[in-house]
């Protein structure tokens, strides 16, 4: 749910023109992300915390965007859209990209970007 929020507060950012690139938000941004969490959560982050939450995000879909390369050919379950492959696809790509799938989790998000 918070991961949620954070991106829809992203992508108003970006429609603000605060967020100029993927990379880093500008410092206008950071400020704006830590008030819109609060108004839209009732929690209080302070910079550094939003900036944590930027980069885990981040991470996450670095990771979705490689998994999506090496999953051309593969099935998907109809209902959740994960990847279905046998575990000898999975240790082979642990090895290729040196994560543990097993152990770390992408959480699917959906982000309504119409408004």
């Amino acid at each position: 749910m918070e991961v949620r929020l954070f991106l829809e507060s992203c992508l108003e950012e970006i429609a603000a023109h605060n967020i100029i690139t993927t990379r880093n938000p500008n410092p206008v941004a950071w400020d704006n992300l830590a008030t819109k969490m609060f108004a839209k959560c009732r929690k209080t982050v302070n910079r550094a915390q939003v900036q944590y939450i930027w980069r885990v995000c981040r991470k996450q879909f670095n990771m979705w965007a490689w998994f999506e390369s090496q999953a051309t050919g593969l099935g998907r379950d109809p209902r959740t859209s994960a990847i279905l492959a046998d575990d000898a696809w999975w240790r082979m790509q642990e090895g290729v990209c040196h994560l543990s799938f097993t152990e770390y989790i992408i959480m699917h998000v959906s982000v309504n970007t119409c408004h």
